[in-house]
């Protein structure tokens, strides 16, 4: 069987790092993003490195954030005197919350 090109076993090699992601799984990433045009796969690239370096963690509370303090500490809704404990940070964000709901934790991971 032939060998990959070194390029291409990188790619498989560094997805299959990825949470859930299985050699086969990467080497289906892999050849997606070949075949995508140019243009997609650095729009991809240029993703993951701008994530990287505009997105910390919070100072006080340690959730995900752009800048020193997360969106929730930042919040004038916000009640201090509040402190939630989850499990995940990821709960933390309310993707299906209506925005009248009022903000009053700060998410620490326990």
């Amino acid at each position: 069987m032939a060998q990959l090109p070194a390029a291409i076993e990188e790619l498989i090699q560094e997805l299959s790092r990825l949470p859930a992601v299985g050699p086969k799984t990467a080497q289906r990433l892999a050849f997606h993003i070949l075949r995508s045009d140019r243009m997609r796969a650095e729009a991809l690239a240029r993703a993951i490195v701008d994530m990287k370096a505009r997105i910390g963690y919070c100072e006080r509370c340690w959730n995900i954030a752009e800048g020193p303090l997360c969106a929730i500490c930042l919040s004038a809704r916000r009640d201090p005197s509040v402190v939630c404990v989850v499990e995940s940070r990821w709960t933390c964000w309310p993707s299906s919350a209506p925005p009248s709901t009022r903000v009053s934790t700060t998410c620490s991971t326990g």
